[in-house]
């Protein structure tokens, strides 16, 4: 390939003749520490992305890393620990991987809000780009303005997504850097942070932009930063690593798991409608003195819905009814009580015990 208007050898050198030949199929070119060109295989539990037929000379550059690994310098792939897992054909949005089912919106800032345009919105997981949808966010106008995320943990950053306004006005993001670290202070988040990407072009209409790092960064906080004195307008920022994802609180995985599918959860417990695992119906959640909670079987004759926060949701279950000493007895002879747990004493009147009671009023319009 041509670099620079030379031809490079895409492979390796032979050291006799000088002439260039092809890695074998699986292999890449690189090139090593003193200049030499030379083919090398992937590390173990990881995959060669594109054709070897290419030049590189970053070890391993092409390598990922197989579902169920991870690896940041791209020198091995180290199976991810318990309790987290990585699918190696999606990618995690960090910057929407917070909350107790790591699945939710991260918590976020900037430096004004113009127009009532929330800093949340930039996380909301909505990347049109058409200002008036209500999924953008806006700085007023000044220097510095900046928006910044906070991704609950420090990770290793490879990658961002940035959504820009689509509708018009790209030209405010000319010029806007992104940085990443663990300084979350007044005084040290643009200047003991990394920089990601320095000064670049605006934010083209109706495109996320791409950003890919050779090396990741550390870091906890992302923010991104314009010093135009225009304001900030930013409708999606998306934050990639090639970290292994944590399961939902109160899951557990094995090592090496590839998918959210694989994270369990324990004996009581069920995954809620949000993705979270919650207290199995007919339990209830407990939380002791030292602010342990574990999920207690509802007391005898009682039964309660998924995710039930105290004893006071385990009502008393079909045929039973609660007593003055808080006990479900059953129903007495002749009696029923429904599932439904509520019976309109109003309307059980008549032969049938369905019908409307007789009533009565002062008087009458």
């Amino acid at each position: 390939m041509s670099q620079s208007g030379a031809c490079v050898c895409a492979g390796s050198i032979d050291l006799y003749t000088g002439k260039c030949l092809p890695c074998r199929p699986g292999q890449f070119g690189y090139m090593d520490s003193i200049g030499n060109r030379a083919c090398s295989s992937c590390p173990s539990n990881s995959d060669l992305v594109v054709n070897s037929n290419f030049n590189i000379n970053i070890f391993g550059s092409y390598c990922t890393c197989d579902s169920g690994y991870t690896g940041n310098t791209k020198q091995t792939c180290d199976s991810c620990p318990p309790n987290t897992y990585r699918n190696g054909g999606n990618r995690t949005n960090w910057a929407r991987a917070c909350g107790p089912t790591e699945n939710q919106a991260c918590n976020t800032e900037q430096s004004s809000t113009a127009s009532g345009t929330t800093s949340s919105r930039a996380v909301d997981g909505n990347t049109n780009g058409n200002y008036g949808a209500g999924s953008c966010i806006s700085t007023n106008s000044g220097t510095p303005s900046w928006w910044g995320v906070d991704l609950g943990m420090s990770i290793q950053v490879t990658g961002l997504r940035v959504t820009g306004r689509g509708d018009c006005c790209g030209e405010t993001t000319e010029g806007y850097t992104i940085y990443v670290g663990d300084d979350h202070s007044a005084t040290g988040r643009f200047t003991n942070n990394n920089i990601c990407v320095f000064k670049q072009p605006a934010l083209g209409t109706y495109i996320s932009r791409e950003i890919t790092r050779t090396y990741p960064i550390s870091g906890r906080y992302v923010y991104v930063l314009v010093t135009n004195g225009n304001a900030l307008v930013l409708c999606e920022v998306e934050v990639w690593s090639s970290d292994c994802s944590f399961c939902p609180i109160n899951s557990t995985s094995e090592s090496a798991s590839t998918s959210i599918n694989n994270c369990i959860c324990p004996a009581n417990y069920a995954i809620s409608k949000d993705g979270a695992c919650t207290c199995d119906s007919n339990f209830y959640k407990f939380v002791d003195s030292n602010g342990t909670s574990q999920c207690i079987t509802c007391p005898i004759n009682t039964v309660s819905e998924i995710d039930s926060k105290s004893i006071s949701e385990c009502n008393c279950k079909p045929g039973f009814l609660r007593t003055s000493n808080g006990i479900c007895e059953p129903c007495q002879a002749n009696t029923y009580r429904a599932a439904d747990f509520r019976t309109n004493k109003a309307r059980t009147c008549g032969p049938e015990r369905n019908r409307a009671c007789n009533i009565e009023q002062s008087n009458t319009l």
